[in-house]
């Protein structure tokens, strides 16, 4: 049985794996994602899906990636976004393109960041026609709720 080394910092008994190339590392020497870092993103990559990652897989393969989430994230908390009751406002934006839906979001806000999120990853520069519902879930001894919005996006575009 051979002895095991951290692959970066060549101490005794590493206990994690990289996601990407499998070496050996030590928790001091890991990076990490958790579930929360790309939480509203639909589809990860399989790369993207791991826990631990070696510092040089994650700069090759994760930070550019992270990076540009963050930057729709922040685009997505200052999106303009119409409430069905705002007609005179919108009615002139081409509604185009499908209504998209979000659901089993724990609050308002939540439902409406993630309904501006999937419009700045398909390229658009408001919502309108939001509308955002909550229901009343029934636990036992407990009552939440869960909020669901829907909206279409539209892509205006400057002359």
């Amino acid at each position: 049985m051979s002895d095991q080394t951290c692959d970066i910092c060549l101490t005794a008994k590493p206990n994690l794996k990289c996601g990407i190339c499998e070496s050996s590392i030590c928790k001091s020497c890991a990076d990490f994602l958790s579930d929360e870092d790309f939480l509203f993103l639909p589809k990860r990559d399989l790369a993207l899906q791991k826990s631990a990652y070696c510092p040089s897989c994650f700069e090759a393969h994760v930070r550019d990636e992270l990076d540009k989430y963050n930057n729709l994230l922040e685009k997505a908390k200052n999106f303009p976004v119409y409430s069905k009751a705002q007609t005179k406002e919108t009615r002139l934006m081409k509604r185009n393109r499908p209504k998209i839906t979000v659901s089993d979001c724990d609050d308002k806000e939540e439902a409406l960041l993630k309904l501006a999120f999937m419009a700045v990853c398909d390229d658009c520069t408001s919502i309108v026609d939001v509308e955002v519902v909550s229901q009343k879930v029934r636990n036992h001894g407990y009552q939440t709720q869960t909020w669901t919005a829907s909206g279409i996006p539209v892509k205006l575009v400057k002359n």
